[in-house]
């Protein structure tokens, strides 16, 4: 193999590529990227196994050919190369890089080691608006569980239902739920760290969309946008029935204006460190507050003007949840319904029904 290529596009693909390789890999392929010339151009490739990571960039090819090389010494060395141009080529086990001041000669591994992908069709899959997607990844990933103990609360379902789809994540003390456009006929639970990983490769490509590919017999999905595939494993298990979670009667409801509420919550949320970030809500006809105590720290209370309807009501959340559930909603105004100082809080944009938030209340102290 040998190639000509510009150092800013080889330094692209390769950091793009690098970041699905794992900080402490099981075997020493894994350390490693695959180049491989392809189409006028090169593809490199880094997987950990759970996920892969491909990038391609056009490229002079003098001869065709694959290897794979450290992942983490090429950055390195791109990183303080200062020439324009870079050539590549194969030198029985070693990769030779060269430059008009530089020569550097890396170790390789065959390309015969690197984890084989499996391969889909051409045109295979369905297309999904980058923008729609970024939207959703923000809205709901932030509902994902962290606790690697029950794998299943650790990603976004995906389910067709007729014409929309509907996304969806619950760590058990908060859910979001998203519409979207029907995607795939099939349903699936992708990391929730991979969504997030997703977002952050789609603003690395020109392209406005993401083809999504399922395959339940791989447990396996694919999203290409532009020259950037990303891989990850499906989660297996059975969701948890996330409909009986979400409150279907309101004894209150209010109106907030976002920004307002939010910076409320930051206010009162300084002294609800000490007692769990707990944070009582007030609502009456008369008055409505936000306020904490914490005995070791102080207390705090903001008064706040609310369009309130129905039952006054007393309740308490942790304030993390309630605010990330608050700013992830679209627009101005946010609504918040009541299902009792008992029950679940729905929290929703005024313009948009396309998104909900629900969040569960804490016991109150007080």
């Amino acid at each position: 193999m040998k190639i000509e290529i510009t150092k800013e596009n080889l330094s692209k693909t390769v950091g793009l590529s690098s970041r699905a390789v794992g900080q402490r890999p099981t075997t020493p392929i894994l350390n490693n990227l695959l180049i491989k010339t392809k189409d006028g151009g090169i593809k490199t490739t880094g997987t950990n196994l759970d996920t892969t990571i491909s990038s391609w960039v056009p490229a002079k090819i003098v001869t065709a050919g694959e290897t794979t090389v450290p992942a983490r010494l090429l950055n390195e060395l791109l990183s303080v190369i200062k020439d324009e141009k870079v050539s590549l080529e194969q030198d029985k086990e070693i990769l030779v890089l060269r430059t008009i001041k530089t020569q550097a000669k890396i170790p390789t591994i065959s390309a015969a080691e690197f984890p084989k992908l499996t391969e889909k069709k051409a045109g295979g899959g369905k297309e999904l608006k980058k923008a729609v997607l970024t939207q959703t990844a923000k809205e709901v990933g932030i509902a994902a569980s962290q606790d690697e103990g029950r794998p299943v609360l650790t990603g976004v379902l995906f389910r067709p239902e007729k014409e929309k789809a509907i996304v969806v994540a619950t760590d058990g003390y908060r859910l979001a739920k998203k519409e979207i456009n029907k995607v795939l006929d099939e349903e699936f639970i992708i990391p929730a760290r991979g969504l997030s990983e997703l977002v952050k490769l789609t603003g690395e490509s020109e392209s406005d969309s993401v083809r999504i590919e399922v395959s339940l017999t791989d447990s396996q999905a694919r999203f290409t946008t532009g020259h950037i595939e990303y891989y990850t494993k499906l989660i297996a298990g059975d969701f948890p029935q996330f409909d009986q979670i979400i409150p279907k009667e309101f004894s209150t409801s209010v109106v907030l204006d976002k920004d307002s509420i939010l910076d409320s919550l930051k206010i009162v949320s300084t002294f609800a460190r000490d007692v769990g970030s707990v944070v009582q809500l007030s609502f009456k006809d008369d008055e409505s507050l936000i306020s904490t105590s914490a005995p070791q720290v102080g207390e705090s209370q903001v008064r706040i003007n609310p369009r309130l309807k129905g039952q006054n009501l007393k309740i308490a959340f942790n304030s993390r949840y309630l605010s990330e559930g608050i700013n992830a909603v679209k627009g101005k105004t946010v609504e918040i319904k009541f299902s009792g100082s008992a029950g679940p809080a729905l929290i929703k944009s005024v313009e948009d029904d396309s998104f909900i938030y629900i969040v569960m209340p804490v016991r109150n102290q007080t």
